[in-house]
């Protein structure tokens, strides 16, 4: 992104490509189709930059419009209750963020976290060509470039702060609803990121920067505030927790258990 952040007074420059983008040495518009682009770099996980147009252009801001006009909706005819689910892309390749998210991480972006496995030869490991990893290291790609992973790791951040941004506003709706106190909120998601462990991008692997993910709970007066749960858990029993909590356990056909246990403390191994 360097250099060519003065190449950009062009109508059709949609965004600026970071160092670990295919397109970095080229106007972010060229076709990956072209013969001089491997397969393996044609794809949406190697776009990755500074998005160009406002913030209200993107992905996650369409996700957030539609939701909190749902949520609008269902607030307004509350005769019974109501299920919302929002599924964000973000953050998620093709990880270009707007500037708005992105200034504060991209201006500290030497003082971001790296990876301490980065530049890991996974010399013994089964995912040493996972995810093609091996291709891009060969083809000169700086997955185990500390200063190129920071550059991704900002833009990285920055989708989260929009995620974050969105969810307040949803979480404020709520709030301002006077349903805060009867509403259960559960966030999670699918999968994690390698963002540069072990060299590598993406998921598809069982290790930890990609397979943990984020799970809170809250249901005020169900659930008390500050409750950690330190047991391994999975997303089969969140369908089973709901309807515990929302007193429909027996409307449960999930394969999952109810985590109440664990969340109560009333029944559980340390040692699991």
């Amino acid at each position: 992104m360097h250099q060519r952040e003065h190449t950009t007074g062009h109508l059709f420059q949609i965004f600026i490509p970071a160092q670990l983008d295919p397109r970095y040495d080229h106007p972010s518009n060229t076709p990956l189709s072209k013969v001089d682009f491997e397969h393996f770099e044609r794809g949406e996980s190697g776009v990755m930059g500074r998005f160009c147009l406002s913030e209200n252009f993107t992905a996650s801001h369409f996700n957030a419009d539609t939701a909190l006009k749902a949520l609008d909706r269902m607030i307004e005819n509350q005769t019974k209750p109501f299920v919302l689910t929002v599924s964000f892309h973000h953050p998620h390749a093709p990880v270009v963020t707007p500037s708005k998210y992105l200034d504060y991480y991209w201006k500290n972006r030497d003082n971001l976290f790296v990876p301490p496995s980065i530049g890991d030869t996974m010399l013994n490991s089964a995912y040493t060509k996972r995810n093609k990893r091996n291709k891009w290291l060969d083809s000169g790609y700086g997955y185990d470039d500390p200063s190129q992973v920071k550059e991704w790791t900002a833009l990285y951040y920055g989708l989260i702060e929009e995620i974050d941004d969105y969810i307040g506003k949803m979480l404020d709706k709520v709030e301002e609803a006077g349903i805060s106190n009867n509403t259960m909120i559960v966030f999670t998601a699918d999968h994690g990121e390698m963002l540069g462990a072990h060299s590598m991008r993406g998921k598809n692997v069982f290790l930890e920067e990609a397979v943990r993910v984020p799970l809170i709970i809250a249901f005020p007066g169900q659930i008390k505030p500050g409750v950690v749960v330190q047991e391994s858990v999975s997303h089969i029993d969140l369908v089973a927790t709901m309807l515990d909590y929302l007193h429909a356990g027996e409307a449960d056909k999930s394969d999952g258990t109810s985590l109440r246990r664990f969340i109560e403390t009333t029944s559980y191994n340390e040692n699991f």
